[in-house]
Formats: structure tokens, sequence, C-alpha cells
């Protein structure tokens, strides 16, 4: 892999330097289409790509109108995805990229001859470029996997031009058919896009070349600069697909960003030779940034969740990773600028991120892309097998997604600071570690086992804390009030608790399971009772539940204010705090 200046490049061909949107350092937001195709794929060892190429040419011709027409800023559709034929159709029917707009687009296979006519087809459209290839080394090989730049310069005279540059595929995934082992031929160059210093930098990483971003390769490139890595990939969390992006948590600044765009999940593979296969996979694109000053408000958050980006947050190297939905569409966004030079006064110099606006979705009926604002999170998935048990938590869900989040991480006692455990960066079940497993409790379309384990312990946890109230009969004179009924609910001006009585008041309650230890009990009440002290609340408002060899019992905090026995009397002597 080497990493070449594309300005140079260009300016070898005597074309001018383009001057991008998305790479200008100003305070405007830009827009993106991210493309996550839907997957029935042929991979054979004379090509890979979709399946179904009248479809897919109808699908991306009409994709790249829509592009075209909206002049999006930044395109992006993943590896192997574009048919050559659709950016063609494109291109003669006169929908190209606007002036500043850039178009990345991971396209089918091709062969070496397929290429070459490629110049003489498009000669009176466009500029076709790439690097010098060994012709009779590729000629050895079936294909290769590229990735077209497609945008619009000047050239030596001036003249308005359209420019496509295309990148090939430098590293080879190993297969079990060995498709590309055996058929691909790899090119070397990586073009950057951009200038440090004057622009944000942009460069593209193609599925398997994350093999060859080394650390020493990388670490001048991570400085203002958007990395696109474009995958069809059954495992895009594998270690040696995911390894780069520690090399980029570590010396990436606030201001770069990575965006990682696969298929959608559930590909179905047609092979040439074998049985097909269902690849079960996840999707896992997602959106890596660390922003000194992001919108962590839950306005935005639930805003792009209920579109279908979802929020989780690597907290050990502190980079926030927005997931995709796994469903496929055209995912239209907006975003602030990677970074933002001197002329940007530091009051407006905020970048918040991306947002999701909207979602386009192919109808076959039609042949056209529908618009489709919402996505389907799989929380009423998560719920379906537990029954009615669970209308309360589908109540809070109704007022806003993250409630619940916080509400069971509460009730099961789970908090990780008495001041700031509902923050969404502190929250267990928004945290995810390096190896990306998404444990958000609605957000489910991980199927690791870890993480519907995770999930259903926390509904399980929230069931039986229902049944145990329910057969709780000793209410303490501070909670007697929920002798007649409460509900359950989160509200961000009482965050610390989980009930509100019939009369309105409101209280803790929590449920830690089967024969806890004392000491575990006593943990998770200190905690509680500080957060509770620090907002003003009740303390005595607190009950740690449990259940000892079967029977209900509840453990107050031994320094609350108690109304059942007298002052002199100490509070630890009922039969060890609890009841």
């Amino acid at each position: 892999m080497k990493l070449e200046d594309a300005n140079k490049f260009l300016d070898n061909k005597g074309l001018k330097h383009p001057i991008l949107e998305a790479l200008n350092p100003s305070v405007d937001e830009y827009g993106i289409l991210l493309v996550q195709p839907r997957g029935e794929i042929e991979a054979s060892k004379s090509r890979v790509g979709n399946h179904d190429q009248e479809i897919a040419i109808d699908q991306y011709t009409k994709l790249l109108e829509e592009a075209s027409e909206r002049q999006t800023d930044l395109v992006v559709a993943p590896e192997y995805c574009i048919p050559w034929n659709s950016l063609k159709n494109a291109i003669n029917n006169g929908h190209i990229p606007g002036a500043g707009c850039l178009w990345a687009l991971g396209c089918e296979s091709l062969t070496i001859a397929e290429l070459e006519s490629l110049g003489d087809e498009l000669k009176d459209k466009a500029y076709i470029l790439y690097e010098d290839l060994d012709t009779e080394a590729a000629k050895k090989k079936s294909f290769l996997d590229p990735l077209a730049y497609v945008f619009r310069t000047k050239d030596g005279n001036n003249e308005d031009c359209l420019v496509i540059l295309i990148q090939f595929k430098t590293h080879i995934s190993i297969d079990d058919e060995r498709i590309e082992g055996d058929n691909l031929y790899c090119g070397e160059s990586v073009y950057v896009f951009g200038t440090l210093g004057e622009t944000i930098r942009l460069f593209s990483l193609i599925c398997s070349d994350a093999f060859g971003a080394k650390e020493e390769t990388l670490k001048g490139y991570l400085d203002r600069t958007i990395i696109l890595h474009i995958q069809l990939n059954p495992n895009p969390r594998q270690d040696t697909f995911r390894s780069y992006r520690e090399h980029f948590f570590k010396y990436a600044k606030y201001e770069s960003e990575l965006i990682c765009l696969n298929w959608a999940s559930n590909i179905h593979e047609c092979i040439e030779e074998g049985d097909d296969k269902d690849w079960k996979n996840i999707a896992g694109s997602a959106w890596y940034l660390r922003p000194d000053k992001f919108d962590y408000s839950d306005e935005r958050i639930n805003e792009n969740h209920s579109a279908g980006l979802y929020f989780t947050h690597l907290k050990s190297m502190k980079w926030n990773v927005m997931f995709l939905n796994y469903n496929p569409g055209a995912y239209i966004l907006r975003a602030s600028k990677v970074w933002h030079d001197e002329n940007v006064p530091a009051v407006q110099s905020k970048r918040i991120g991306p947002r999701l606006q909207d979602i386009l979705q192919w109808d076959d009926g039609n042949k056209n892309w529908i618009s489709n604002p919402k996505s389907e999170d799989g929380f009423n998935n998560l719920l379906q097998p537990f029954g009615e048990d669970t209308g309360p938590l589908n109540n809070i869900y109704a007022i806003n997604p993250i409630y619940v989040e916080r509400f069971l991480a509460l009730v099961a006692g789970e908090i990780s600071s008495p001041d700031k455990w509902h923050n969404v960066t502190e929250l267990d079940s928004f945290t995810i570690d390096v190896y990306e497993y998404i444990k958000r409790i609605t957000f489910t379309q991980d199927t690791e086992q870890v993480c519907v384990d995770f999930r259903n312990a926390r509904v399980r946890n929230f069931i039986s804390c229902c049944h145990t109230l329910n057969q709780f009969t000793k209410w303490p004179p501070e909670l007697s009030d929920l002798a007649d009924g409460y509900e359950f609910l989160w509200e961000p001006d009482c965050p610390h608790s989980t009930v509100k009585s019939k009369i309105g008041e409101f209280a803790t309650l929590v449920y830690l399971g089967e024969d806890r230890l004392e000491s575990e009990l006593k943990a998770v009440g200190d905690k509680l009772r500080t957060a509770l002290h620090r907002k003003d609340q009740p303390t005595e408002r607190l009950g740690v539940f449990y259940r000892r060899q079967g029977q209900p019992k509840v453990w107050l905090h031994p320094d609350s204010k108690r109304f059942d026995k007298p002052g002199d009397t100490s509070p630890v002597d009922i039969t060890g705090g609890e009841l």
C-alpha cells in the first residue's frame, strides 16, 4: 500500500485540484449519502458483484440520479456495489456530481480488458485515470476490485471536466473458496485528497486494505482527515479487519473521523462452484468521531435513533461510535465539518457530528427509491417473548428510548457513579469495547450472544423486580404510600427514581436478584443514597429489593431517616438493615 497525493497525481495529468465541499474547513455542514445495499451477491472466479444484474443496474442508475439531483457533497458506496453500467448510464444521461461534490463508489469487479475499454466508452464524457498497472500480470488474474472517485474539476484550459479516478484494492481477502486469493489483481496506490493545513484530507481503504494499514503507514495521515473504509465483509469487527482502528484511535485527534461502510445484514452469496451461503452477518456500518464539542443531548441522540443512527461510546478510547441500522437503504445525513480553520470563530466551531435525515429504500414494484424516515430498532422483538409483563417498558420507550436504558440500568443497580451514571457516555448498555459488541437495549440487531444475553438479563431482572414487589407486603412507613400502587418511570428531573406513587411521590426501588451479600446491597445502596442526596431527593425513599430463600426482602440504608424506630435506636438494628 502506497498513500499518494491525489493533487500531485492530477497535476501530472494536466488537471487542476478539485475544490470539494466536504473537505472545505468552513462552518457549513455538508451532505452525505451512505449506501448500505441489500445483499444477494455473486462471487465467482470471473467476477464479484450483484447477483441480479438487471435489478442492480436499475437500482443504482436511479440512486446516482438521486445523488446528482440532490447535489450531495459526498456519496459513498461499499465494495463491489455499483455496476459499471449504472455509472455509465448516469454519466451518459448527465447525472453527474455537482461542482464541489465527490462520489466514492465501490464498484463491481471488472477485468483488465473492461478497464481498458472504459476510457473509450466515456472518452467524450470523462477522464478515466488510474495508477500504472502491470498489464501482463493483471491479465493472468481474472478481475480487479475498484473504487471509483467521481468529481468535477478544471482541465489545462480551465474548462470544466469530469474525472473518474479509480483506486484498486491493495490486499486480498482470504475466503474459503479463495475467490480473491486466486483471481484478484491488486493495485498499490491509495489516493489522498486535500492538503494538510489548508483543507480537510480524505482517503479510502477497500475492505482488506486494512491488513496493510500499518501504524507506520497511517501515522502521518490521521490529522484533520476523513477515512472511508468500504467493505463487503461477513465479519467487519474481526480482529484483522479492525486492528487498524486501534492506530486511528491512538493517533487521530479531535479533527479526524472514520466512516466504515459495509453491506446490509444477512447477505446471500451465490457461488459459481459450490453451495450458496447465507452469511448471517451484521452490517456494522459505523461513524467514528471524537469531537471536543459534541451534542450529547437526548434530543439529538433520540432524533438520530428514531431515524436509524444509534449512539454508542467506546469509553476506553473516548470515541463516539454511531452505528447505522443494519437494514438496507441509502442513508442521507448532514454532518459538521471534520475541522474548522481559523476563519471560523471559536463560538461557531461546534462539531456536533452527523444527523440522519432520511432513508431511501428500493421499491421493486415502482422501481424507484422511496423515502422511509423511520427505522425498526428491534426493541419490540426483544420484548415480545416476555409477554405482558413488559408493558411498563413500552410506556417508557414511547416517551424516549434512552429513558428505557437508564431505567433498566437503575432497576438493576448498575450505576457507574452517583452523579453521571445516566449520561449516555456512562451507561453500560451504551458502552462498547474495542470488539464493538453492541449491547444497546433499544437497538437489538447485534446478534452476538454476549449482547443477546445482556439485553435479556436486563428485561428479566425488571420482570423479577415486578413479581417481587407484587409479593412484598411489609412496606416500611417511609414507603407506605406505595402499597396503594405506583407506576414505573424514568424522568430527567428525578433521574435516580424508578417509581411514582399514586399521590405523586417519587421513590427509588431496585432489584438485585437472589441471596445477595450484605456488602453488595450496601455498595449499591451507598451510591444511590449519595445520588439522591446530591439531587435533593429524599434519601429515605430508597429500597434495595432482593430475595432470600425465595422470599422478597428489602434493604434500607442504615443512615437514612427512619419512621419506625426511636431516635436513639440504631437504624442498623433491623435484622441487618433489611425488612
